[in-house]
């Protein structure tokens, strides 16, 4: 071919402008030939040319999509393959689906993409990428590991000052919102990791790659030291005929409340956590801490400072979250009104001010608040050994109980 195609719009032109050549090709001969034979022998000639002669450069896979888009894959059915190979064509192109369904090895898959392919081919149907937002960002998040500057033991103020760093990094990252709200929900996620066949540690993070420059800027604008490497393959925890446990992080109570941080707490937070992944055996183990982090703008801040003014008014904690369900509103202004309580008696009900509750709402609107998923997943050849590792890494975050706020309770 002497031209390239950019587009998947440019490559179905193109390949029904060859099937039309080919039916002018064999007039005559339309007894002997379908339009579907046509079809096919374009198809496969289209194969057979190099991709880096059709598709630009800039529009071809990387090496990291074609990585992720292979696991996506791989585990799935034929059909199931077949559609999500449908929306690569969508996405990226004829050719690059082609390619990944070369790699894929599977002739079965090859053959019914291709059918899939001819009946598109041969019909009047604009190519479009039904892709959802949430799995299309999904497929374009670029994982990065991360090696930060080491703290050296006893040093304690030091060791504070590395996680104010963090505090400070982590507010930097707002700025991958969309915008000041994040309408489009754009997030990040932090990892901390001991793969199968490893004892080693690592810390990872994974952003759009849209943001990817951005990000490596505000890692190194908060630690200057710090090493960035962009990670081609994902780690893996798994191995095969593993036993897998997992389980997600939620607050005992309203999340209003803050649990405990660094700086009320005399040891390193960090140190309790990693130990419970130095643990683990190097082969046919893993253990991975993941937090998904969405930044919120004001909305949390603004639905809490009402909490924190309802408090102020002599409103009890109970009834300053039941305030944000309008639901339990209601109920909790008719059983009010079926109170048997004088109205003296509700004046001086009211007049007592929660000074625990109103300190730990206000220290939780002194930082930044962002949306977060907190989950643990392991692996291990048995299920005691399993669900062991997992309560270890679990009972490590007993340590942010906060008397009167919050604490972590596992699910």
């Amino acid at each position: 071919m002497d031209t390239t195609l950019a587009t998947p719009e440019e490559e179905i032109l193109h390949l029904r402008a060859q099937i039309e050549k080919k039916k002018k090709e064999s007039k005559g001969f339309e007894t002997h030939f379908k339009p579907e034979d046509h079809a096919h022998e374009a198809v496969r000639e289209y194969r057979q040319e190099p991709l880096q002669a059709i598709v630009p450069v800039e529009a071809q896979l990387n090496s990291v999509e074609e990585h992720r888009l292979m696991e996506w894959l791989a585990p799935r059915t034929t059909d199931a393959q077949v559609e999500l190979l449908a929306k690569v064509m969508a996405d990226k192109g004829i050719k690059n689906a082609l390619s990944v369904a070369e790699k894929l090895n599977n002739p079965e898959v090859e053959d019914d993409f291709e059918r899939f392919l001819v009946q598109y081919l041969l019909s009047n149907h604009e190519v479009k990428n039904t892709t959802t937002k949430d799995v299309w960002k999904a497929l374009h998040m670029q994982l990065f590991e991360i090696i930060l500057p080491e703290v050296a033991e006893g040093q304690g103020k030091q060791m504070k000052e590395m996680m104010g760093l963090m505090e400070q990094w982590y507010t930097s990252m707002q700025s991958l919102a969309s915008d000041p709200n994040n309408k489009e929900k754009n997030y990040y996620t932090l990892e901390l990791a001991v793969s199968n066949g490893t004892t080693a540690v690592s810390f990872y993070c994974a952003v759009h790659r849209d943001y990817s420059a951005l990000f490596e800027k505000v890692v190194l604008g908060v630690f200057p030291t710090a090493q960035v490497r962009e990670c081609k393959e994902d780690y893996n925890i798994f191995h095969d005929h593993a036993i897998t446990a997992a389980s997600y992080a939620t607050a005992s109570t309203t999340a209003a409340l803050p649990l405990k941080t660094y700086k009320d707490m005399e040891a390193d937070p960090m140190a309790l956590l990693l130990s419970s992944f130095t643990k683990i055996a190097k082969d046919q183990e893993g253990l991975a801490l993941q937090l998904l982090i969405r930044p919120a703008g004001e909305f949390f801040a603004k639905r809490y400072g009402a909490m924190l003014d309802d408090l102020r008014r002599g409103e009890t904690m109970k009834r300053a979250i039941a305030k944000q369900n309008l639901l339990k509103e209601i109920f909790m202004m008719i059983g009010d009104s079926m109170s048997s309580k004088s109205p003296e008696d509700k004046e001086k009900s009211n007049s007592h001010v929660d000074e625990v509750a109103m300190k730990h709402v206000q220290a939780k609107l002194e930082k930044t608040i962002v949306e977060a998923n907190v989950r643990i997943i392991a692996s291990a050849q048995t299920l005691p050994r399993v669900q062991a590792i997992r309560k270890d890494l679990e009972s490590a975050f007993s340590q942010f109980t906060e008397v009167g706020g919050n604490s972590v309770v596992w699910k």
